[in-house]
């Protein structure tokens, strides 16, 4: 015998149903054998507001043209041959003009029974609908948008394959005249020899410094390439960063001679021993000296200090330019950066040289640091390790 019915379950039991119902936006309704409504709930009102749809006796098809075309699977269903059937995500314009979207699931009411009658339980699924709809709308517009990175990853690959090869033609087409410059200027001096005026030498002086301004910019050009594709290599070797320094120094002179700018040098009398690229390292202290000239006005000073300090040879080179503010002092080291309008026209560059020089200071697990003020002139300080007894190749 059946425990009795506890009264307060059942109202229990009814309230959890009702929210339930409300909550999943839920409406049924009971379809008799001849498939017309026999039953609907009140929630059929606001889930399908058509104004037919709650008269009993009406054919189901004839209600709700969802329907039209499946009475033979209506049928099936009460003949036991099918256990359900479900239309999913029906596009609804409601009254108000908003859409709404609806699954429909039909099934015997009585499963030992299934020609008693089906049936009919409608839910809105319109917020999970929206939200597979921009889903699947955000997981298109990702498709097209990586499709355009593709292409534009392709475009960006040929654009830098064309950039390289530019370069290496641009490269190699100025390096053969500026050869030819050179070489002509070194016949100029032995021909005159001693007849060699003063005037005459300071201009074969001045070419020879363009000339070689122009291969440090070709040179730059290149390691910025071979920085980007990640093949910028160093050969290390032992030599004296003091005569490196001189060397580096003395191509600058005349340069510095035709605007009246003090070049000094100031180097320890012990040899200060590096293991590096010393090509690399003549293109960092070129390049400084470089642009220290270019931001230098008319009867200025440069001046190169190197010292031994903790294990590292310290390369000072200071100017007596205008100087710079925290800001340009900040972006200095970016590419193509330049702070302001150089001083000489002449001295017009592309913002690579810093760059360059930071790059192949760390590569060679150095450090480069700067010191400015506007009206106080700048000062770059460059530290490399020192060769130790342990490095191969050393200096005797």
């Amino acid at each position: 015998m059946l425990p009795p019915l506890d009264p307060k379950a059942l109202i229990g039991g009814a309230h959890v149903a009702r929210a339930f119902v409300q909550a999943h936006r839920l409406a049924y309704a009971q379809i008799a054998p001849d498939l017309s409504i026999s039953l609907a709930s009140t929630d059929f009102a606001r889930l399908l507001p058509d104004a037919g749809l709650l008269e009993q006796g009406a054919p189901l098809p004839q209600l709700l043209w969802e329907f039209v075309g499946f009475e033979d699977v209506l049928q099936n269903l009460l003949l036991g041959v099918e256990t359900t059937f479900t239309i999913e995500n029906v596009c609804r314009e409601m009254p108000g003009g908003s859409i709404t979207y609806l699954n429909f699931q039909v099934m015997p009411i009585d499963d030992e029974n299934p020609g008693a009658g089906l049936l009919l339980i409608i839910e809105d699924v319109t917020h999970s609908s929206e939200l597979e709809q921009r889903v699947a709308q955000d997981r298109n517009e990702l498709r097209l948008a990586q499709r355009a990175l593709e292409e534009a990853n392709r475009e960006l690959d040929r654009l830098g394959r064309f950039k390289s090869f530019v370069i290496s033609m641009a490269a190699h087409d100025m390096r053969s005249p500026l050869g030819v410059i050179m070489l002509y200027v070194d016949i100029l001096r032995q021909e005159l020899g001693p007849a060699i005026t003063p005037k005459l030498g300071y201009g074969l002086d001045m070419i020879m410094s363009q000339v070689n301004w122009l291969r440090g910019l070709i040179y730059d050009l290149l390691s910025m390439e071979q920085a980007e594709q990640g093949k910028l290599l160093i050969n290390l070797e032992p030599f004296n960063l003091n005569e490196l320094v001189l060397n580096v120094l003395t191509g600058f002179q005349a340069m510095a001679a035709a605007d009246r700018i003090d070049l000094a040098l100031q180097v320890p009398a012990k040899p200060v021993l590096l293991t590096a690229d010393p090509e690399r390292i003549k293109q960092v202290i070129s390049n400084l000296l470089s642009n220290a000239l270019k931001y230098t006005p008319e009867d200025g000073r440069v001046s190169l200090n190197l010292r031994q300090e903790a294990g590292q040879a310290v390369l000072d080179v200071s100017d007596t330019g205008r100087g710079m503010d925290a800001s340009q002092v900040e972006s200095l080291f970016r590419p193509y950066y330049r702070a302001g309008a150089p001083e000489k026209s002449r001295m017009m560059g592309i913002g690579l040289g810093l760059f360059i020089a930071r790059t192949l200071v760390e590569i060679h697990h150095g450090t480069i640091t700067v010191s400015s003020q506007p009206g106080h002139g700048t000062t770059f300080t460059v530290r490399l390790p020192l060769s130790q007894p342990s490095d191969k190749n050393p200096i005797g």
